[in-house]
């Protein structure tokens, strides 16, 4: 077994998780998008994403930190930290162009 095995297949789980999640809101975001920014946008697909990753990792690695785009982060200075951005390309989504151009 390789050193990072365990979160090799937490992040492995948790995108698959994702992923459903995303295809079930891709092409249906009606009233789901706002906007954080200028050319910064948020949908619901993003905050239900990263509330999923975040759980899980929560869940199985309690002592690290989490830094997320979507959401405050949960930094304590620890030495491990997980970096999160749900949905890189949200632009692109909500106009329904294909993520893997």
């Amino acid at each position: 077994m390789g050193e990072y095995d365990l979160e090799l297949n937490a992040a492995t789980h948790l995108a698959l998780q994702v992923g459903a999640v995303m295809e079930r809101h891709y092409g249906n975001l009606s009233g789901q998008v706002e906007m954080k920014g200028r050319r910064d946008w948020c949908t619901k697909a993003d905050t239900e994403s990263d509330r999923l990753i975040q759980e899980g990792l929560r869940a199985r690695f309690p002592d690290d930190d989490i830094v997320s785009e979507e959401s405050d982060p949960l930094d304590r200075g620890k030495d491990r930290k997980w970096i999160i951005d749900p949905l890189d390309g949200t632009w692109a989504f909500t106009r329904g162009f294909p993520l893997d151009v």
